[in-house]
């Protein structure tokens, strides 16, 4: 019997679309492609969603991923949740509000609190002049995600030089501090936050994150089942 032949590894399919046909395809909904990956042994697929919010903006890149993780989804530690490897309608619903809400994020501080694939930060970056953007998670896969996530959009309105990512976990204060360099827990004037409760034994460190973040006079923009909510 013949030895079965060796297959090639899988390749990333990273040919960019026209950028015309691109803005032509995004003006009528959402352009999903697949891409394999080899790159990462930990990432089996990944998605691409090229998404527009606003007319005549160009469109936000981006990626959902397919782990080989075989752990519970809504793990009960916080390093292996990974909730955040996909889009959740929630962030559909935020990333359409922040276009409304973008003069009033200009020059504001701004920190996504479970990102996720990071849409209501990209959002951020692409519709307001945000100062910065912080998007946090603490699922390693998801962390490397949103910095890739990114990377592809860096040219979109300067959003690479104004965007940070950061590992928080909601139950251990000492990751709270954004900057390991500034000698203060560093606060922003704005927080994001998409259906970030999934366990009781969560809100309360979902609570004490958001007061060491937040200082008097900061608002926290939530949705959660679709419904929008501002806490002042």
């Amino acid at each position: 019997m013949a030895a079965p032949e060796e297959q090639a590894p899988l390749q990333e399919e990273e040919e960019p679309l026209d950028p015309v046909l691109e803005m032509q395809l995004c003006a009528r909904g959402q352009v999903v492609r697949e891409l394999r990956l080899s790159v990462d042994p930990n990432v089996v697929q990944k998605y691409e969603h090229v998404m527009c919010f606003k007319p005549d903006t160009p469109p936000l890149h981006v990626d959902e991923i397919a782990t080989s993780w075989f752990g519970k989804v809504f793990d009960k530690r916080a390093e292996d949740d990974t909730t955040g490897i996909q889009i959740w309608a929630a962030s559909l619903v935020m990333a359409y509000w922040i276009v409304d809400l973008a003069p009033e994020l200009d020059g504001k501080r701004v920190c996504e609190l479970g990102a996720g694939c990071g849409l209501p930060a990209l959002a951020t970056l692409a519709y307001s002049d945000a100062k910065q953007v912080v998007m946090t998670d603490v699922f390693e896969p998801t962390l490397e995600n949103l910095r890739a996530n990114v990377k592809r959009n860096g040219d979109n309105n300067s959003m690479a030089s104004r965007a940070a990512v950061h590992c928080l976990d909601w139950t251990k204060p000492e990751t709270y501090r954004i900057d390991p360099d500034v000698a203060v827990d560093q606060q922003f004037d704005v927080l994001l936050g998409c259906d970030l409760i999934y366990d009781n034994a969560l809100v309360q460190p979902l609570i004490n994150t958001i007061r060491a973040l937040l200082p008097v006079g900061g608002t926290f923009y939530y949705v959660s089942g679709g419904k929008r909510f501002v806490f002042i």
